[in-house]
């Protein structure tokens, strides 16, 4: 340790006396030979502290000390002369100025820094307030004039999308993409619409089916929609309850006026049972939903995962929602919510 302390003071006196070598030597040549007493004596005691600086037994008999005392009396004397040369005030003036300008760049540092996160601030604000003016635009009201006349123009697109199976005196328009099936675990979609075109006199309802076929009887009661958003808990006996959507006279062939089922075959290609489905129980209740039931629709084409959890007295099952599902939800019930907005009433202002 007292050997590391000492080679640190050594090179610490060896920079100083470097130093004040070189400005005597700066000063030597400069005026009449009077002027050059100092700087000499400068050369002088600075090349014998940089020589004791790099080996302090040159100086020991002259000394008491080999390095501490010859070395410390040296810089005393080079700062009297630095003193009488001025080159003493220009030196703290040098690092003065060196101080300040480091001073000044850690100060750009942080004024540049403070401007980078204003101006972060700004732009989130910016950001904030164009999405906030976005959001009033969209909320404005549009013309239902408008609305009416553009799902006028998209309802027979729509029903044109849709497999159209005629039935007595009305169609049943559903996805393509599910069969028409009872006995089938599926939620399956579909329209109920009278024969005419003319949206002045067309009729159409809504309804939804869920089927349930498996090795065990539930007994169904009850059944929960759950979605990204909400968790919907039905009844499953309230299939006229609270209807508060625009309602006409039209049922399922298999739905009578009461809203109980009657076990007959619903229309369709794909109605053959193979044996094990035949072997199976199974188990289906229909809705025609109210305007709560329909959002729960709309929420459900829109959720990225859906389950769906049937609860009897005799057991339950969960299970998922199939992307074929979700994609015939959102085409019929899509399709439906045109027909309201095509045929609605409009109040004169």
């Amino acid at each position: 340790m007292k050997f590391l302390s000492e080679s640190i003071r050594r090179v610490l006196y060896f920079v100083f006396f470097a130093v004040v070598l070189f400005i005597s030597i700066k000063h030597l040549g400069q005026g009449s030979w009077v002027k050059q007493t100092v700087p000499v004596l400068m050369a002088l005691v600075s090349l014998v502290g940089v020589l004791n600086a790099v080996n302090p037994s040159l100086f020991g008999g002259v000394f008491t000390s080999r390095s501490k005392m010859p070395s410390n009396m040296l810089v005393l004397l080079s700062l009297v002369l630095l003193m009488m040369t001025g080159d003493l005030s220009r030196l703290i003036g040098l690092a003065e100025s060196k101080v300040a300008t480091g001073t000044s760049v850690i100060k750009d540092k942080e004024a540049d820094k403070l401007k980078a996160e204003a101006e972060k601030l700004a732009a989130e604000k910016a950001e904030a307030e164009a999405k906030k003016t976005k959001e009033k635009e969209a909320e404005k009201e549009i013309d239902p004039a408008i609305l009416k006349e553009k799902a006028q123009e998209q309802l027979p697109k729509s029903l044109s999308s849709l497999k159209k199976e005629p039935s007595g005196t009305n169609y049943y328009y559903y996805s393509k993409t599910l069969e028409n099936k009872t006995k089938k675990n599926q939620i399956f979609p579909y329209l109920i619409t009278t024969t005419t075109e003319d949206l002045d006199l067309m009729h159409m309802n809504l309804w939804i089916r869920y089927s349930y076929v498996g090795d065990e009887q539930l007994d169904l009661k009850k059944f929960k929609i759950i979605t990204d958003k909400e968790e919907y808990l039905m009844d499953a006996y309230d299939v006229n309850v609270d209807r508060d959507l625009p309602q006409q006279p039209l049922q399922p062939e298999d739905i009578d006026e009461d809203g109980n089922p009657i076990d007959v075959e619903m229309n369709g290609e794909d109605t053959e049972e193979t044996e094990e489905e035949e072997q199976k129980v199974w188990e289906w209740i229909e809705f025609s939903p109210n305007s709560k039931k329909l959002d729960m629709l709309i929420d459900m084409t829109t959720s990225k995962k859906v389950k769906i959890h049937y609860e009897g007295k005799e057991g339950s099952m969960e299970r998922d929602l199939t992307k074929a599902e979700q994609e015939a939800l959102n085409e019929v019930v899509n399709t439906y919510r045109f027909f309201l907005t095509a045929t609605e009433t409009i109040e004169e202002k």
